[in-house]
């Protein structure tokens, strides 16, 4: 079959999981960096690995942009059409992600430095806006909690109390605490 056989397929019958990620996989797949003709020229993970490098290299694409946005919608393709009898394998299922230079983002807990920094940060800006009311409360409040935002947010005006915040219980696995005592004259963060 034809390349762009291939993608209406795939794009048509494919459990892809919202319609914004199916129309980026469709552009990404449309363009056709690799200059891909048929099924057949997906088997070739050397040609493909050396096309890419060469884009890599000539300052066509980043790195970046070679493993995300041409290698993954390709194995993912690969990997549908495979499941679906169209392809006897999947070829590119030993398709070894592309060096690049970059590196993913660790989610990790503020230092105690950067927390009063923040707090300092939110000070400052107070001052600076003139504003009556201290918004250093709400980030210790994110702090001491390990709240989302969006469960003290949900707070209402009856749900804070002279010297405490209370908090509507958790939804899911994570564990709220039902009070948290503020203290915003404390030194301690």
């Amino acid at each position: 079959m034809g390349y762009e056989d291939l993608i209406a397929k795939f794009l048509k019958e494919a459990p892809i999981s919202s319609n914004s990620r199916k129309s980026d996989l469709e552009r990404l797949l449309r363009l056709n960096y690799l200059q891909i003709q048929v099924g057949a020229d997906l088997a070739h993970v050397g040609v493909l690995t050396a096309k890419c490098m060469k884009l890599v290299q000539e300052g066509t694409v980043s790195d970046h942009y070679a493993v995300f946005s041409l290698q993954a919608p390709l194995k993912q393709l690969t990997r549908f059409l495979a499941s679906t009898g169209l392809l006897p394998y999947d070829p590119l299922s030993a398709w070894k992600r592309l060096p690049w230079r970059g590196y993913s983002k660790r989610r990790r807990a503020f230092l105690p430095e950067e927390a009063r920094e923040v707090l300092a940060a939110a000070a400052e800006l107070d001052e600076f806006l003139s504003r009556p009311l201290p918004s250093e409360i709400i980030y210790r409040t994110f702090l001491l909690t390990g709240n989302r935002p969006g469960a003290v947010l949900d707070a209402k005006v009856g749900d804070l109390l002279t010297d405490r915040i209370q908090l509507a219980p958790g939804t899911g696995k994570k564990t709220e605490w039902g009070y948290l005592r503020c203290l915003p004259n404390s030194s301690k963060t």
